[in-house]
């Protein structure tokens, strides 16, 4: 299976309420000390994902569109 790992715990966290599962926790091999969290890669979960970056891109910290 192919996964894809996610470093941002605001990230992960909606694509989990959204109801993609978790498939494992693992340490980061590019930032050291850091978690990422694994995901299966699927056209569903990227859909979904690329949804989640392009609404942040237009939220500010405070969840305000800008």
């Amino acid at each position: 299976m192919k996964t894809r790992s996610i470093l941002s715990f605001r990230v992960a966290r909606e694509l989990i309420s959204r109801g993609f599962p978790v498939v494992d926790f693992a340490t980061s091999h590019k930032y050291d000390g850091k978690v990422v969290i694994k995901f299966e890669d699927t056209p569903e979960f990227n859909e979904a994902f690329s949804e989640i970056i392009k609404d942040a891109s237009t939220t500010d910290v405070h969840g305000t569109r800008r």
